[in-house]
């Protein structure tokens, strides 16, 4: 299936067009020869700045490219990625009545009255969409968001000149030249994906189904039959869009802007943190990018998703993701460099794998081109992306729904550095991700019917014990356990087998649950601890029972 339906251009104007693209590299010094000018400075603009203005000056599918290689800290430096970044697609918004014939030509009557009621000027444009408000014959206000028909074309136009990118010539963190084959490939992919609005209104059905109500993120009310690969309708949705939020860039340190960093931005940091890791390692559905354009803020730090892109990730690889990054936060590289390569489609050898393990130890000694900030920890962020960036380097072929994980986790790690520069927003939401995760778990063992396979297990095994302890004759004397045939058990106090029988019941509970829980990373530790507690507390209680029975 095409990616885009091709223009009639004529071969004389593609070959000019492929011309046109290969000198704006050329000059960039990004391939090929470059002719110097003599006039030019010595001091040469960094390669990621020439990539970005020659991306910017060749249009807006070139500058996709451009925003798309900023999210892959494993091939580029971060710094490289941060001045990718600044990628700047802007352009004036498409004319309404473009839009307008855009959406009657995706077929029937409804988008027929669709189109005569889209309303102008448009909410706001992106790149590649552009959103009105609309209403129904009923009344019923709507939001259609719409591919811009300006971008279709030009994607149109230059789509085949797409793999001139695989002969850029950039240098990645270990000195090497940086093979950006996949990486075209991938994005081809993505922006396939990303063009079909059909996408967006399956993911968001999907996504609503996982949501409850007291959860912190919302979707708006799709409308299915309004919905096409060109349109997505979806009711209104209150909210402060997160762009309109975001602070100026800043660059140095600056005294009063840190001893002001309690304010609320700070909380709504760690709050998008909390929701993309959620959404992504407990409901596994991972948001990959457009995350800046598609989501709003709501009193209380609550979203509204209203589209983006979106990978499944599957229940193994929530799991494992959600232990690798545990294995982060408490220091654990050996451990976090075997979870990440489960997730490799790549063979290792274990001279390569313990290499690879030695290098994430020595991590801090990798940080190349790391932030350019003044927060005096270790941010969480910056250790995933230097092992992320070692592991490409060892060899490790991602297959594509680990690539969408971290290139989701760039863009969100970005957006929360810009409302809490002097804080760590990433890992003080992986904390409390470790502690819903625990609980969504402990909800699950305990639930009523989980609840009742557990007893249904055990109660015959307890129920055969305890029969075995009544034939003994068991009672207690002088702190020792007599069977019925001794002459010290006649004057012994008989032990209430009720009570025991409940105390060891419970014990078994404490079992079932503690080997459950302590399996389930994170929260392992503490649940241990919990419960030998118990154990402890319990064994006090039956031992004191014990006594006063013989004292009695």
């Amino acid at each position: 299936m095409p990616l885009w339906r091709r223009e009639t251009n004529t071969e004389s104007a593609t070959r000019a067009r492929e011309r046109t693209v290969r000198e704006r590299l050329v000059e960039a010094g990004l391939c090929g020869t470059r002719r110097r000018d003599p006039a030019a400075s010595l001091d040469e603009d960094p390669a990621s700045v020439r990539l970005r203005r020659a991306l910017e000056s060749l249009g807006p599918l070139f500058a996709a490219f451009g925003s798309y290689l900023a999210t892959r800290a494993d091939l580029l430096p971060l710094q490289d990625c941060l001045e990718l970044a600044k990628t700047n697609r802007s352009s004036p918004h498409t004319p309404t009545d473009w839009i307008r014939s855009s959406v009657r030509i995706e077929g029937s009557g409804a988008f027929e009255e669709l189109a005569s009621r889209i309303e102008d000027p448009p909410l706001r444009h992106g790149p590649l969409y552009q959103w009105h408000q609309a209403s129904l014959p009923e009344g019923d206000r709507l939001w259609v968001k719409v591919l811009r028909p300006e971008f279709e074309k030009k994607v149109a136009e230059d789509a085949d000149l797409l793999p001139l990118l695989k002969e850029i010539k950039l240098t990645g963190g270990d000195g090497k030249v940086v093979d950006l084959g996949f990486a075209v490939e991938d994005f081809t992919a993505s922006l396939r994906r990303q063009m079909d609005l059909g996408n967006e209104a399956t993911a968001l059905a999907e996504l609503a189904g996982e949501l409850e109500e007291d959860d912190d993120r919302t979707v708006p009310k799709l409308y299915p039959e309004l919905c096409s690969p060109k349109v997505l309708t979806t009711e209104p949705s209150d909210g402060k869009s997160i762009v309109e939020i975001l602070p100026p860039s800043k660059g140095e340190d600056d005294a009063e802007d840190r001893a002001s960093d309690d304010r609320p931005n700070t909380e709504l940091a760690r709050c998008l943190c909390l929701a993309w890791l959620r959404q992504s390692l407990l409901e596994g559905l991972c948001w990959e990018g457009s995350i800046e354009e598609n989501l709003l803020v709501l009193p209380g730090n609550r979203f509204v998703v209203t589209g983006g892109q979106f990978t499944r990730l599957e229940a193994d690889a929530q799991a494992n993701l959600l232990d690798y990054l545990t294995a982060v936060t408490r220091e654990e590289p050996e451990r976090a460099c075997k979870l990440l390569l489960r997730e490799t489609l790549s063979d290792f050898t274990a001279k390569s794998r313990d290499r690879l393990c030695q290098q994430f130890r020595q991590g801090e000694s990798f940080r190349l081109g790391s932030w350019s900030d003044a927060y005096a920890g270790k941010r969480l962020a910056d250790t995933l992306f230097v092992q992320w960036r070692l592991a490409h380097q060892a060899g490790l072929r991602a297959p594509p729904y680990l690539i969408a994980f971290y290139r989701g986790l760039f863009e969100t790690e970005l957006l929360a550095r810009r409302l809490a520069r002097y804080r760590d927003p990433l890992g003080e939401g992986l904390d409390d991700l470790r502690i819903i995760s625990t609980a969504v778990r402990l909800r699950e063992l305990l639930g009523p019917s989980r609840l009742k396979a557990n007893l249904e297990r055990f109660l015959p095994a307890m129920e055969e014990l305890l029969q075995k302890v009544g034939d003994a004759g068991l009672s207690v004397q002088d702190g020792k356990l007599r069977t019925g045939d001794e002459p010290e058990a006649r004057s012994a106090s008989p032990i209430s087998w009720t009570f025991i029988g409940g105390v060891l019941a419970l014990l078994v509970s404490l079992v079932v649950i503690s080997n459950r829980l302590a399996s389930v990373q994170p929260g392992g530790r503490w649940v241990e601890g919990v419960a030998a507690l118990s154990f402890v507390a319990l064994a006090a209680i039956l031992l004191r029972k014990v006594h006063g029975g013989q004292s009695g």
